[in-house]
């Protein structure tokens, strides 16, 4: 049972080196032992994707590629533990806010923080990664035993967190089960599991790992057929951790944890396999300089024509705009696509709004990979502002929300029409005054523009009388699937 590290530097063919021997596994025996290829969550698909796509492969049944949670939903649907309910994050959420009510009164350092906004998503991230890194309420409770600054904050804050770990335990036991719990139970479920017996297994893409993490990859060395470790590493740390200087750190970090990890538990080391070259960069002498010489000091100079910009602007929509101008001029002058063109940006959140603005502008196409809160999605405001409608006399507020979603508008009406009528709507409600059974009586609205007190007794003008016809015709469009929405809900209660 051999358990090779493969190492190399950025570009050196890690990744592909991989897909080449999987791909050779299943050309010889499509039917043999199962192949995990064990990779990041944002990497699933991606590698996936690159397997189904190779030329003249048959099929992949044997080979699954698998983050470290969709191995542990495989392996426990194999071997049992699933019939503990699953607490999503909005579940979790919920059992630290009633955890907090019931133990308020023993509370230190955050009795009154606990109702402040926000205060319950940090305390579920301090409760995961205190499950990701291995750490009972015990632990801390050792801790502050052994510590003697009795009445300091960092004591009453390790007192509350202490607390509350504790209750969430207790309330979680034999009952549910969150994301974290999942692998502690693969960790004890693999030993049960032919499938992961049988498998060769290829670890790629990570960086670090958590303990939590170590420990599966441990037991897989004690029991898989063979497990292939790649690294984005310049050379291996076996005697040593690296320096904390070394470009390398985290990645030889990891290395001299898992070598480590083999050297307790017995588990024979094969020599390692370390790539040489920058297979990614063979077109780009600028780049493949760059990347050898990064972390050397002094800096080695690039006599050649370089392929890095640097480029300087002043705010961040100038910045953007120059990036659409280059890629324009990629797409129209070189023949790119714009499907082979990334931006990447250190701060998502910032450019976000600015790249879609400008490329829209510049008529790219543009994709984000970020999440987005559903909170604000058509779909879910617009049923957050009808109950809201049916339960608050057909306020201004929640109306226009709803309407505004543009989910009530007739699919085969002109939405820029639409759009329009829309704020010749809202203009006459506001002018008006208009809410509650004026919304809901059949009773026609009136519209006559004032034009002084002499004028008040002069006939509808035509433009008037259209208009007129026109807002009865939106009001009925709008109140009537709410209404009979507002009749079943009725009905049902």
């Amino acid at each position: 049972m051999s358990r090779p590290f493969l190492l190399g530097r950025s570009g050196a063919g890690k990744t592909s080196n991989i897909l080449d021997e999987i791909r050779s596994k299943l050309a010889e025996d499509p039917e043999g032992n199962p192949i995990i290829y064990l990779v990041p969550d944002q990497m699933t698909f991606l590698s996936e994707y690159k397997l189904i796509k190779t030329p003249g492969l048959a099929g992949m049944i044997r080979t699954q590629v698998f983050s470290f949670s969709r191995l542990a939903w495989r392996v426990l649907q194999e071997t049992g533990g699933m019939s503990r309910l699953h607490l999503d994050s909005v579940g979790v959420n919920m059992l630290i806010r009633k955890i907090m009510d019931d133990k308020k009164e023993e509370l230190k350092m955050f009795r009154r923080s606990a109702d402040k906004q926000g205060f319950i998503a940090q305390m579920e991230l301090m409760l995961a990664e205190f499950k990701q890194y291995c750490i009972q309420p015990d632990d801390i409770q050792n801790y502050l035993a052994e510590t003697s600054q009795t009445g300091s904050g960092i004591q009453d804050k390790l007192h509350d967190l202490e607390l509350v770990y504790q209750a969430f335990e207790d309330e979680m036991v034999n009952k549910y089960l969150d994301s974290e719990d999942y692998f502690t139970l693969l960790i004890e479920k693999m030993p049960e599991s032919s499938y992961i017996r049988n498998a060769d297994i290829y670890i790629d893409g990570f960086y670090s790992l958590t303990p939590q993490e170590l420990l599966i990859v441990e037991e897989m060395m004690k029991l898989c057929r063979s497990v292939t470790v790649s690294l984005t590493l310049d050379q291996p740390y076996r005697q040593y951790a690296p320096d904390d200087l070394q470009l390398f750190r985290q990645t030889g970090n990891l290395y001299h944890h898992i070598y480590q990890a083999g050297l307790r538990n017995g588990i024979p080391i094969s020599e390692d396999r370390i790539l040489k070259g920058t297979e990614r960069f063979g077109k780009s002498p600028g780049l493949n300089h760059l990347e050898t010489y990064f972390a050397i000091r002094p800096a080695q100079t690039f006599e050649q024509s370089p392929d890095v910009t640097i480029a300087q602007a002043v705010n961040r929509r100038a910045e953007v705009e120059g990036v659409a101008r280059d890629i324009l001029s990629l797409v129209r002058q070189k023949q790119h696509r714009f499907r082979d063109i990334a931006i990447l940006v250190r701060n998502g959140e910032a450019y976000a709004d600015i790249l879609q603005t400008v490329f829209r502008d510049y008529q790219i196409p543009l994709f984000v990979d970020s999440k987005r809160t559903m909170l604000n999605h058509p779909l879910i405001e617009l049923i957050r502002s009808t109950l809201e409608i049916i339960n608050g006399y057909w306020r201004y507020e929640p109306v226009f929300r709803a309407i505004k979603t543009e989910l009530l508008f007739p699919l085969q009406k002109n939405h820029d029409r639409m759009r329009e009528q829309v704020d010749k709507l809202e203009n006459y409600v506001l002018a008006r005054g208009i809410k509650g059974s004026r919304w809901t009586s059949r009773d026609r609205w009136t519209y006559r523009r004032f034009r002084g007190l002499e004028l008040e007794d002069r006939n509808q003008t035509d433009k008037e009388m259209k208009l007129e016809q026109e807002l009865n015709e939106m009001k009925q469009l709008f109140t009537e699937p709410i209404l009979k929405l507002s009749k079943r809900v009725k009905k049902g209660c």
